[in-house]
């Protein structure tokens, strides 16, 4: 199951403090990474992400072997995740409802990733 909207707007600390989601209207069935490389990419600064994403994704790929869950070889993993940027562009490129700056800025960090990381032709475009 993934969220499917993992942006940072969707995401508050509940009353212990604890990172949780909200707006589960685009929940469904599908690969981990559309929302870890959704959300990655752009929740963080274009710098940020550059410093930050090779080990979040080794802390993503830790925790779950921690709970039991046999994460993909580091190849596969990264592969994944230059996918997952592509539906976050795509989400933030048909939103409409949104003011035109947070649209801008999310668009930016997510083409930024997608560029970096060959993400279409990842998707084979």
């Amino acid at each position: 199951m993934i969220h499917g909207d993992a942006h940072i707007g969707n995401i508050y600390l509940d009353a212990e403090g604890q990172p949780s989601l909200i707006d589960w209207q685009l929940v469904s069935h599908g690969p981990w990474a559309l929302d870890v490389g959704y959300h990655i990419a752009s929740a963080l600064t274009v710098d940020d992400r550059r410093r930050s994403e090779v080990d979040l994704l080794h802390h993503y790929l830790d925790a779950l072997g921690a709970r039991g869950v046999a994460p993909p070889p580091w190849d596969d993993a990264w592969d994944e995740y230059r996918r997952g940027i592509v539906y976050g562009f795509y989400l933030w490129g048909i939103t409409r409802y949104v003011a035109p700056p947070i649209i801008a800025e999310l668009l930016h960090r997510l083409s930024t990733a997608a560029c970096e990381h060959n993400s279409f032709a990842a998707i084979g475009v």
